[in-house]
């Protein structure tokens, strides 16, 4: 399949000549080079005719200056440098500091939402971590009370009922 129909070059700079021939036309990055190279004119031609009404040159006009997802905004900010020692009160700043940044009209509402959408993340993670955590103490625990094989002691479950206290009461 050709994602690059090679006659726009005629269309729209007007040339007689061949359009250009060393790059392989199913390569974005090479169709991405070759319009950046000719991008000026390509716009200033799509601006002569847009002018003129040529609603399909307004159409292509935006499509090269315009992304599909829109105009992304570029974010920097520090993480630290170990993130095994991340907790989940420092997931909680995190996101207190993203939503005191929106209060000051630095993020957008847009951009907040997608970092906050990586604090859920990380979050789910920390949590994720803590419970694998908590199970392998409980497991420890419950094997080292467990009788030993060479004893003679069976172990005994003991039925437990939780009471409208909140309490546990077994049998």
């Amino acid at each position: 399949m050709q994602c690059f129909d090679d006659s726009i070059f005629d269309e729209i700079l007007g040339k007689k000549e061949q359009p250009p021939t060393d790059f392989d036309s199913d390569d974005p990055q090479a169709i991405s080079g070759l319009l950046k190279e000719n991008l000026p004119l390509v716009l200033k031609e799509l601006s002569r005719q847009a002018e003129g009404g040529d609603m399909s040159a307004i159409r292509e006009y935006n499509r090269l200056l315009l992304p599909k997802e829109g105009v992304q905004a570029y974010i920097k900010f520090s993480m630290p440098e170990d993130l095994d020692s991340l907790t989940i009160d420092d997931a909680a700043k995190i996101l207190k500091s993203i939503l005191a940044a929106v209060g000051k009209g630095e993020l957008s509402i847009q951009q907040a939402s997608e970092l906050a959408k990586i604090v859920e993340t990380l979050t789910n993670t920390l949590e994720i971590k803590e419970l694998g955590m908590r199970l392998k103490d409980l497991e420890s625990l419950i094997m080292q009370r467990l009788p030993s094989p060479k004893g003679n002691r069976k172990l005994r479950l003991i039925s437990m009922y939780q009471q409208k206290d909140g309490t546990y009461h077994g049998n």
